[in-house]
């Protein structure tokens, strides 16, 4: 007679219903119809295969979520170690900047009582202000013209330049000793002891003329007119009779 039995597995589940045959069953393939039931299931070594398939995915996931976890902390860890390691050198920085600080201060500090006691720091003295000179004198100080220094010293300003000696042409006398001994005084562009031609009794041409008629000081000497040292005034007569009544020449 053919016996059915279930299947108790170890993790509570029950198995599908099986049938041991019996010898007749074998032979004629039929199961017999009044089939004995076992009313206690067979125990099992072994867990369903459903339990076993949901376990493997459980630990699948497990590890995957392991593996999350891990990645986490270590991510974690290293930022940890380098908002660690930028904090650390953040202060190193600042104390060396402290400490840099403070031996410059010291340095400083040396320095002014050196100075203090060497009697104070030399400062140039005069550095950015204008030169004093005297009133009417040379130079950039005392307001007066500036001379070419490719010329002699003696030179004086005359009606065409620079050009006209300091000595006289008369006599050979200098003009130095025809002038006051007070500075400024009767000296030309400041020049002390120096006075114009004029000063010493030689008419210089344009000294005395008009500047309307372009003859006077500064102006060129007009066409026909001895620029030199003699004294007087020499040339063609002009169309007005500027130079006399009759047209003629004015003697020395």
């Amino acid at each position: 007679m053919c016996v059915g039995w279930k299947k108790l597995y170890l993790c509570g589940c029950i198995s599908a219903p099986h049938i041991d045959r019996c010898q007749e069953a074998f032979v004629t393939g039929q199961v017999c119809e009044d089939e004995i039931e076992e009313e206690h299931g067979r125990k099992s070594y072994f867990q369903c295969y459903d339990c076993i398939k949901a376990e493997v995915w459980r630990e699948k996931e497990e590890a995957v979520r392991a593996e999350g976890m891990k990645r986490l902390e270590k991510k974690k860890s290293e930022e940890k170690a380098r908002s660690e390691k930028i904090r650390r050198d953040a202060q190193e920085r600042a104390k060396r900047e402290r400490e840099e600080d403070e031996r410059r201060k010291e340095l400083e500090r040396v320095q002014e009582e050196k100075d203090r006691q060497a009697g104070g720091r030399w400062v140039a003295a005069g550095g950015n202000k204008k030169g004093k000179g005297r009133k009417g004198g040379l130079g950039v100080g005392g307001g007066g013209p500036v001379l070419n220094p490719s010329l002699p010293s003696n030179t004086a300003t005359g009606a065409f330049g620079w050009h006209l000696p300091s000595k006289s042409i008369m006599g050979g006398r200098s003009s130095e000793n025809m002038t006051p001994s007070t500075p400024g005084k009767g000296a030309v562009g400041g020049i002390p002891g120096v006075l114009p031609i004029s000063a010493v009794g030689i008419a210089v041409a344009g000294l005395a003329g008009s500047p309307a008629k372009g003859d006077g000081p500064g102006s060129p000497a007009p066409l026909g007119v001895d620029p030199g040292g003699r004294a007087g005034r020499w040339g063609p007569s002009g169309p007005s009779g500027a130079n006399g009544a009759n047209g003629g020449r004015r003697k020395p």
